[in-house]
């Protein structure tokens, strides 16, 4: 029984799309709603996701979430890390109207 169980979820899971695993595991409300808000580093991810799932208007979507996140992080934070990743924010949504986002970071 286990093994069929085991088998089962391995299944289900090789045929689910890397983007709705990520954001089940780290944008989720129910299981992240401290941290989604100022997450950051997981919007602009889960921005990749869907970029090369050929989502590109729901990957804008997540990108500008990423910097809403960032905006809502440094309200309360004096990071000069996440200040610097503004700028990677941005450059991945120039990648993304491009269509010419090769690599994540």
């Amino acid at each position: 029984m286990v093994l069929f169980i085991c088998f089962t979820f391995s299944l289900v899971l090789s045929y689910t799309p890397s983007y709705k695993i990520y954001y089940i595991v780290n944008l989720n409300t129910l299981l992240n709603e401290d941290t989604r808000k100022t997450n950051y580093f997981a919007w602009d991810k889960y921005s990749w996701f869907l970029y090369i799932s050929n989502k590109p208007d729901e990957a804008k979507i997540a990108n500008q979430k990423a910097q809403q996140a960032l905006d809502e992080y440094l309200l309360s934070n004096n990071d000069t890390e996440a200040i610097q990743y503004s700028e990677r924010i941005r450059q991945h949504k120039v990648y993304i109207n491009s269509k010419n986002w090769v690599e994540f970071p």
